[in-house]
């Protein structure tokens, strides 16, 4: 079985992502739903044109000039595109991730399919007492290197304490 491809980018290159591009991924859009959510909560607000305080006590409304209203309306269109292209790319970034999860579930599949093949054929050769076998004489060579091990230290520390020894002697 061969594993699904890796999700194209806009110029047909595999797109292979780690979990830290993920985790990158998922923190940002986060961030983004959290700033769209302020931006339409602010749009929701009525819009209160700042007031004078007048010599009677009395206010008045001070209208806002043409150009700041226009640089307001450009501000809010350049937030909107903004918006709809950080949207875009979370949902490529969404459609990847999920590929990338179908292929590792598939691959996962493919390996517990291949062990259990693996297994079956083992016991249909009659090989599944050998490995055992042959499983715990690998145990059993590994206790004695380990105990060799040990002993050759043990050896070491004798010569070194019997070459001090030698040498005391021969400097009387």
């Amino acid at each position: 079985m061969d594993p699904s491809p890796a999700p194209k980018t806009r110029r047909g290159q595999s797109q292979n992502l780690s979990s830290g591009t993920l985790k990158k991924a998922s923190s940002r859009l986060t961030e983004l739903e959290r700033r769209r959510g302020k931006e339409e909560a602010k749009k929701q607000q009525p819009h209160r044109p700042p007031q004078k305080p007048t010599h009677s006590g009395t206010a008045y409304l001070h209208p806002r000039p043409r150009q700041e209203e226009s640089a307001r309306q450009n501000q809010q269109e350049a937030a909107d595109s903004r918006v709809q292209t950080l949207e875009a790319e979370k949902a490529t970034l969404e459609e990847s991730l999920r590929g990338e999860m179908l292929a590792n579930e598939e691959q996962r599949n493919y390996i517990e399919i291949l062990r259990q093949a693996l297994e079956t054929k083992v016991e249909e050769l009659g090989l599944g007492e050998v490995l055992e076998r042959s499983k715990q004489e690998k145990c059993d060579v590994l206790a004695q290197m380990v105990a060799m091990v040990k002993e050759l230290e043990e050896k070491r520390k004798d010569v070194a304490q019997s070459q001090v020894l030698l040498n005391r002697i021969t400097d009387m």
